[in-house]
């Protein structure tokens, strides 16, 4: 019996033994590409997470700078912006679409956003016709480019909706009525049916007004005035003088008016005015007792 326990012993070791070196012969055969393969997926992943630690750090870096840029109120460069940072994130739609609304606002006001007093701008702050006219129509190109690129992205239907008002205000601008009508009434369709009915009912109420819109009052400039014969002082003709009275210059009588007849209306001075005891009668007129009911006066 002990010879028997004995004998399983041996066996017992030597079918361990065996394994043993079959492991370790194994191990010798793919140990080391085993290895290097788990060190390969480390890496890759933490390379991985420290590229996109790497990438979300400069998309925040790029969105503060985006906004920095959009202060300097220079539409140009929040354009250029958006193609430098196109892919990253929702920059581009974003620059595209601040910068088409900054050159309508341009083309409205009628003075560049970098001006230092838009009440009071310097003449090379002022735009002209044809400059107005060149805002207008790079915004609607803008707001093209951004319809163009997100017609079909419903992802992006916000996006779209936004550049379609924006290129119909710039249409309307121009005078093309029709397609501005056009533009607004896809911002009705598409509001309504993909869920954004606030959006759809304000371009419904621009469409309600549309004949107010074509028939609004010309804002005509000083030089339009001008050139139309009136003489008339403008605001800006006021001056203060000595005494700290506003008065205009002395319009020059414009020939092509003929002879004008003022009325001169001249009010008393402070010397002839009222001052309670009554007036005086008049010579050959009998004095009245002021009050009757008193004898003796």
């Amino acid at each position: 019996m002990d010879d028997r326990q004995q004998q399983v012993k041996i066996g017992a070791g030597l079918e361990e033994s065996r394994i043993n070196r079959e492991l370790i012969d194994w191990l010798n055969k793919w140990g080391l590409r085993i290895l290097i393969v788990v060190l390969f997926v480390v890496a890759a992943y933490q390379g991985n997470q420290f590229l996109t630690q790497r990438a979300h750090n400069a998309r925040n870096t790029a969105f503060v700078d985006f906004y920095q840029i959009i202060d300097l109120n220079n539409p140009g460069a929040v354009l250029e912006f958006g193609d430098e940072h196109d892919g990253e994130g929702a920059l581009w739609e974003l620059a595209y679409i601040n910068g088409g609304m900054m050159l309508l606002s341009e083309g409205t006001r009628g003075v560049s956003l970098e001006a230092q007093n838009v009440f009071s701008p310097t003449p090379e702050e002022t735009l002209s016709r044809e400059d107005r006219e060149q805002r207008y129509t790079k915004s609607s190109e803008v707001f093209g480019k951004v319809i163009e690129r997100f017609e079909n992205d419903p992802a992006k239907r916000l996006v779209l909706l936004q550049a379609l008002s924006g290129k119909a205000s710039a249409e309307m601008s121009l005078g093309n009525a029709a397609v501005a009508r056009g533009l607004l009434e896809r911002v009705v369709e598409i509001g309504n049916a993909d869920g954004f009915p606030d959006l759809a009912l304000l371009a419904q109420e621009r469409l309600s007004l549309w004949s107010e819109f074509q028939n609004a009052p010309m804002i005509v400039s000083r030089d339009q005035v001008r050139s139309a014969g009136s003489s008339l002082p403008f605001p800006g003709d006021f001056q203060r003088d000595g005494l700290g009275v506003i008065r205009a210059d002395d319009p020059k009588p414009d020939p092509a008016l003929g002879e004008t007849n003022v009325e001169v209306i001249t009010l008393p001075d402070d010397d002839n005015k009222d001052d309670g005891s009554g007036d005086e009668p008049d010579a050959g007129e009998p004095a009245t007792d002021p009050d009757p009911a008193t004898p003796g006066g």
